[in-house]
């Protein structure tokens, strides 16, 4: 029974890896163009690249998440804190996050 458990997996991660690269590759050159126009403006339009990348790529892959929010919404600044329980922390806050952000990570040495 694992066999088979650890043979279905294996294909599935495959098949994960496989859209990942394909997408990845699509929006590539899309990124580079945008890139040209600047730290925040291509930052910001690199943004809706991977955005694409991620809703695209989730849905291919089986991974369904809910946005839920607790707050009201307002126009106040935000800070969102993610607790990298897993690696795809990072692509689920570009799904999530509806404007382009800039993540901001604490080194530990």
């Amino acid at each position: 029974m694992r066999f088979i458990r650890n043979f279905f997996l294996a294909l599935y991660n495959i098949h994960a890896a496989i859209w990942f690269i394909a997408i990845m590759f699509l929006i590539l050159p899309g990124i580079f163009l945008v890139s040209l126009f600047g730290k925040i403006r291509g930052g910001n339009m690199v943004f809706y690249f991977l955005r694409f990348w991620a809703h695209t790529w989730f849905p291919l892959v089986g991974i369904w998440f809910k946005r839920i929010r607790y707050e009201a919404e307002d126009k106040e600044p935000v800070i969102y804190v993610a607790n990298h329980l897993s690696y795809l922390d990072a692509a689920i806050a570009v799904k999530v996050m509806r404007l382009p952000f800039r993540p901001r990570a604490k080194l530990k040495w």
